[in-house]
């Protein structure tokens, strides 16, 4: 029987990733070849210190940048900072996702300040093209890790994109590239559509939405961009043809 590896079955598995113990800037490589940059978490799930830790609040605190880290990041280091945030996944944990994403930015320091970068938009947009461009995680066999890190991944930056374009004002030829890249995900996710399927389209129309609907849309302030429903499936057309409008 085939193994199923939707949204719905892989988040929990990325608590258990860790890198160092360093409370320094990062620099190492990626299990996908890619250098990391940015600040290391110095506790992580995985380590004794994490178990030591009583409550969400505790580890939303060790999770912090310190600000004096924080204000030296680059925007490319910290968008990679923001993507390894350990309670990143927590998104999605709620019925809606975001409500998930709120909640990150109320919790979360580091978010915060990549949405005050001028550049994000195509910082962001420059790993979310590289994950596309190496996919080679989804023809692992079965359930592994690399494949479960890569869908949830693709899907939280797809997120993190919506949410720059809602809380920003960007110049029109980066929304067309940003738009054009995220229709190249959107062919990915159709043709691994059981590994995406549930949430992982959802957050693929949610980051067009957000470009060709806007932030004053009613699916940014309702349930109808919840998970696990999904979007309302009349909206999927409207918002796949707005965008190949928007591109052209």
């Amino acid at each position: 029987m085939k193994t199923v590896f939707s949204i719905t079955g892989v988040f929990m598995l990325l608590f258990a990733l860790s890198c160092g113990k360093e409370e320094v800037p990062l620099n190492e490589t990626s299990s996908e070849g890619e250098i990391i940059l940015g600040y290391d978490y110095p506790i992580k799930p995985g380590t004794t210190e994490w178990e030591k830790l009583v409550n969400a609040q505790e580890k939303i605190s060790v999770c912090q940048i310190p600000p004096s880290i924080l204000s030296t990041l680059t925007t490319e280091e910290l968008v990679n900072t923001c993507l390894r945030y350990p309670l990143f996944n927590n998104i999605y944990a709620f019925n809606n996702i975001l409500t998930g994403t709120e909640r990150l930015v109320q919790e979360f320091n580091g978010i915060r300040e990549l949405f005050n970068r001028a550049d994000a938009y195509p910082e962001m947009l420059k790993v979310y093209s590289r994950k596309i461009d190496n996919s080679s995680a989804l023809q692992e066999q079965g359930a592994s890790l690399k494949k479960g890190n890569y869908i949830i991944s693709l899907s939280s930056i797809e997120m993190i994109l919506s949410q720059i374009e809602l809380r920003t004002q960007p110049d029109i030829e980066t929304r067309k590239k940003v738009m054009n890249e995220l229709l190249m995900g959107y062919k990915l996710k159709l043709n691994n559509s059981e590994e995406f399927k549930g949430v992982g389209f959802t957050t693929n129309l949610l980051a067009r939405a957000a470009i060709v609907l806007g932030k004053d849309h009613a699916v940014f302030s309702s349930k109808e961009g919840g998970w696990p429903g999904g979007l309302d499936p009349a909206l999927t057309a409207p918002i796949d043809e707005k965008s190949y409008q928007f591109i052209r």
